[in-house]
């Protein structure tokens, strides 16, 4: 059970218990840019063999809808709430259910959505979490990707320039402590970086951040008042962790990738699934931030066949020689 947090280091947070690190540090890495790949290919890449057999989902909200209902996520913060949710920090107001979505001109969800409301004072730090671990147990195994996909609206930005609230959608792993992918979003410029603990050289597995290039001078940001489909997956085998991030509704994908075979730092391998969070936390400024998230799930499939990273090698090939 997570409980009090206090702030141990400029970018970093650590909870005294089971939770483990919630603020992620830069790692001044940047993960490897894959390039863009369309829906088909990522379809491949999530579904390689037969997707009735690879496809089990831990956990699913359905775009929030029911079992779901419309309304505070959790009666009591720091006790389960709807289907096991619990909420650490904020008012039981902070996280709601709302029986629709936002709307856009580009990517419109018609359904329920979950809206997390950000703290008002400086160090706020609002999170609600569920526990994954049995669901991943009953059907651990080798050569698994363990994924975790949102849709996030991030809503206007936020009106500070620095120390704006980060944005955090993270699937810790089964010591509770470690980060096995994720995303983190600046509220103020949509910033991303992709999330994952790795081992870094001086033999310190750490929760890190890794900047996902699109350009060489350019990173990905996540657009105001607008949709952003998220993907990110973490190999059980190789500890390798990858990105994808959506702006068309799920029509492309920018890639990104970190971890196996690269020699500063390795991903961490072996680890299982042990909860997923959506949290944000204030910095030094005390402001409000709204984010809105969406068809939310967790699942394994199988680590693509070789046809499928191919695909996405092409994919990289080809968006360098549209840069060159």
């Amino acid at each position: 059970m997570k409980i009090s947090l206090s702030l141990i280091s400029v970018g970093m947070i650590a909870a005294a218990a089971s939770a483990g690190a919630v603020e992620s540090i830069d790692s001044g890495l940047s993960a490897t840019y894959k390039g863009v790949i369309s829906a088909a290919q990522m379809d491949l890449i999530k579904n390689p063999t037969n997707k009735e057999a690879a496809y089990a989902v831990m956990y699913n909200t359905n775009n929030w809808g029911s079992p779901y209902v419309a309304g505070n996520m959790s009666t009591t913060v720091g006790a389960p709430g709807q289907q096991g949710w619990v909420q650490y920090g904020g008012a039981t107001s902070s996280f709601k259910v709302n029986a629709t979505s936002p709307v856009t001109a580009t990517n419109s969800h018609t359904g329920p959505s979950m809206t997390m409301k950000g703290g008002t004072t400086s160090t706020a730090f609002y999170d609600i979490y569920l526990d994954t671990s049995a669901a991943y147990a009953a059907q651990a195994g080798p050569g698994q990707l363990l994924w975790l996909e949102n849709d996030m609206y991030r809503g206007a930005n936020s009106t500070l320039a620095t120390a704006a609230p980060s944005i955090y959608a993270v699937a810790f792993d089964s010591t509770y402590a470690q980060c096995n992918s994720g995303f983190k979003f600046n509220s103020y410029t949509g910033a991303a970086s992709g999330l994952g603990s790795f081992l870094n050289s001086s033999g310190v597995i750490t929760f890190y951040g890794f900047t996902l290039p699109v350009t060489s001078t350019t990173n990905y940001a996540a657009a105001a008042s607008n949709w952003t489909k998220q993907a990110s997956s973490y190999n059980v085998d190789t500890g390798e962790v990858s990105w994808y991030l959506s702006a068309d509704n799920g029509v492309t994908y920018s890639a990104w990738s970190y971890g196996a075979g690269t020699s500063a730092a390795v991903a961490v391998a072996g680890r299982g699934a042990g909860e997923v969070d959506f949290y944000t936390a204030n910095s030094a400024t005390a402001v409000a931030q709204s984010t809105t998230w969406a068809n939310s799930a967790q699942y394994t499939t199988l680590v693509p066949a070789p046809g499928a990273v191919a695909l996405i090698g092409l994919a990289g090939i080809a968006a360098r020689r549209r840069r060159a």
